[in-house]
């Protein structure tokens, strides 16, 4: 098996043969390799290749809607459910971006990290590894964060730093969708995949679709990207409303109900 179809059996992605071809050059020169560079999954050389052919951009509250749907359904699922634990996934997860967003919002309306849980996954061991580290540049801030910034980052230097409140929420592992088994994990309540259907071919959409709707609980709330919803709603899910573009359930349940929350404190 030549690299470019190792890489793509690894990560699930739909790689052209020219961006593997720039991640060999990039890697050969940084580990003064020769034309016997041929690494092999489960090494370290391997998983920094991987590293340069993922795409874990993110930013802090990227798409607030988004967010503002997520601590919604949280609010209403612990009013429906005292005592339990809500779970909530995010894979990808990049830099950590995504799930201290969320982890924010849900210490600023005062739920505590043992009623609500983040999960946050990501194929890219360099990726978790700046997500556990918790700093930022200014390209992590674009726009209107509620004041999030100020509350809950220091200053470190020309980088913003989280702080203990949002990480009390959040467990980073590294993961490829396609190794989480929701036999070990368990089902969650709540599920961010955000722009990672868009990198798949369509059989390897069918599958993350289908490890998707087995990680979900039967009346979760899955949070795609705009661009992946339809190739979603083609593979078992359905639009929770008529009117959503992004928040999905499993086709055939109604989650209408419990999707109503207080307003937010």
């Amino acid at each position: 098996m030549n690299l470019t179809l190792r890489l793509r059996a690894a990560t699930g992605l739909d790689l052209g043969v020219a961006t593997v071809e720039r991640a060999v050059r990039e890697r050969m020169r940084a580990a003064g390799a020769g034309i016997d560079y041929d690494p092999r999954p489960g090494t370290l050389e391997f998983d920094a290749l991987v590293d340069l052919v993922v795409v874990p951009e993110s930013w802090i509250l990227r798409d607030p809607d988004v967010f503002e749907t997520a601590l919604r359904f949280v609010q209403a699922r612990l009013l429906t459910r005292p005592g339990r634990q809500v779970r909530v996934l995010s894979l990808p997860c990049a830099g950590g971006e995504e799930p201290y967003s969320l982890a924010m919002l849900l210490a600023h309306a005062g739920i505590e990290p043992e009623h609500c849980r983040i999960d946050a996954f990501d194929l890219s061991r360099a990726a978790i590894a700046r997500a556990r580290a918790g700093r930022y540049t200014r390209n992590a801030f674009r726009g209107d964060d509620q004041g999030l910034r100020a509350r809950f980052f220091t200053e470190h230097g020309d980088e913003q730093m989280i702080g203990a409140a949002p990480r009390a929420y959040v467990a980073f592992a590294q993961a490829n969708l396609f190794d989480v088994d929701p036999a070990i994990t368990g089902t969650y309540d709540l599920v961010f995949c955000r722009n990672l259907l868009i990198y798949f071919d369509l059989p390897t959409q069918q599958r993350a679709a289908a490890r998707l709707a087995a990680l979900l609980a039967d009346d979760g709330l899955l949070l795609a990207g705009y661009a992946e919803a339809p190739a979603l709603c083609r593979a078992g899910f359905a639009p929770r409303t008529p009117h959503d573009t992004f928040a999905l359930r499993k086709h055939g349940r109604r989650a209408a109900d419990v999707l109503r929350a207080p307003p937010r404190p």
